[in-house]
């Protein structure tokens, strides 16, 4: 047998050992193989991708360092396994393994823009999402190429557990959250405490009544009683910090509980009602007017998530087939149209559901997506936006 033998996109047997947290094979296909642990897929994923997708049965089952008895869990076991820890905790083995083999990168984002923490949220891998952050030094900052967040992908799973992520992801893991423990010299993982110690002492130090100026501005370059600030002030002074920006670091990581903005524009569906009526007069989008879901019928409403669905995949479209399956992702609280219900002048259509579901597009969104239909009448029917692009949608998000 090839050890290094490839399926289809590329997906390899050492992928395929991380994909299933099956440390143990892993390390011997490395270390009796020369298998190389850095090596990608054809979407350009390696292993810390694939391990944050590992199915929540072996995310969760008592693993221990060697692998030694993980094949004989019964499900039973697992069972008891999972509903006492659903965090992803039997990951972190072979997370630090991977850390420590070469050239593994845990910052490397895929052909989808996808980051290892798009993956872990996805796989609502908690305990790995703070490994993330804690060993690699990983923040929510980053959207793939749809404009999703790795909380966004957590809310598109749609499961208690995602939610908890995507809740994981906005209070623990956000680049507002790590901005707020920057001004106040602390780490993301701060605890309440030393938020709160490291707040008092900035407080005492930069009131505006200790250091005698209106401002409550301090700098390097101010002087404690005719000696410089101590190193205790962190890498927060290294330009100019004041008493108001020290409070308001303090509030949004004590009473805001440091939460983020992370959301993809395109699930705005205000935004994307006023991109669509912006676009339809002017061909651009300058001068959105202010539009509401209450403003617009039902199918200005359909076109404007269709087209925000169909932007998860770019320029390539998507497949009809596979429509209403991410609908229900990126929409989770609107179910898509019955089509069965919706029948043109009361006419009973003797099709197959793939033709009501091409009808149904072409007659509510035919303006806006283009229908490419197979010349054979055999294979894919692709759907793709006809004038609204991501960029638009970046756009429009930046002048709000």
């Amino acid at each position: 047998a090839d050890v290094n033998a490839r399926a289809k996109h590329g997906v390899s047997p050492f992928q395929l050992a991380v994909w299933q947290n099956h440390k143990s094979i892993c390390v011997w296909l490395v270390e009796e193989h020369n298998v190389d642990p850095s090596q990608v897929n054809d979407f350009d994923c390696g292993a810390v991708h694939w391990l944050g997708i590992c199915p929540t049965g072996r995310a969760n089952c008592v693993i221990t360092d060697n692998d030694a008895n993980e094949d004989k869990m019964t499900s039973s076991e697992e069972e008891k396994t999972i509903r006492g820890c659903a965090d992803g905790e039997s990951l972190l083995p072979l997370a630090r393994w991977l850390a420590n083999q070469p050239n593994v990168d845990f910052k490397k984002r895929q052909r989808q823009g996808h980051s290892a923490l798009h993956k872990a949220a996805w796989g609502g891998h908690i305990a790995l999402l703070r490994y993330l952050r804690d060993e690699h030094g990983l923040i929510d900052n980053v959207q793939d190429f749809a404009g999703n967040y790795a909380a966004d992908l957590a809310d598109m799973a749609n499961t208690e557990q995602h939610s908890k992520a995507a809740r994981f992801l906005r209070e623990e893991c956000s680049a507002a959250r790590a901005n707020s423990c920057k001004i106040l010299g602390v780490s993301v993982s701060a605890s309440h405490s030393e938020i709160r110690r490291a707040y008092l002492e900035k407080a005492r130090r930069l009131h505006p009544d200790r250091l005698g100026n209106s401002s409550g501005i301090i700098t390097c370059n101010d002087h404690e009683n005719g000696m410089p600030l101590d190193s205790s002030l962190s890498h927060a002074m290294t330009d100019n910090v004041d008493f108001d920006a020290i409070q308001k670091a303090y509030k949004h990581l004590t009473i805001e509980n440091g939460v983020g903005t992370q959301s993809n524009p395109a699930h705005s569906l205000n935004l994307m009602l006023e991109l669509q009526v912006s676009l339809d007069r002017n061909g651009d989008t300058e001068q959105c007017k202010t539009t509401t879901a209450e403003d617009m019928d039902e199918e200005s409403l359909f076109k404007a998530r269709l087209i925000a669905v169909l932007l998860e995949y770019g320029d390539k479209g998507l497949e009809l087939c596979n429509i209403r399956k991410k609908w229900s992702q990126v929409w989770p609280d609107t179910p898509f149209p019955d089509i069965e219900r919706d029948r043109h002048n009361g006419n009973d259509y003797v099709r197959k559901k793939k033709g009501l579901l091409v009808d149904y597009i072409q007659r509510n969104a035919g303006d806006v997506v283009n229908i490419f239909k197979p010349e054979d009448g055999r294979g894919r029917i692709i759907i793709v936006p006809k004038r609204c692009t991501r960029s638009h949608v970046s756009e429009a998000s930046s002048e709000k």
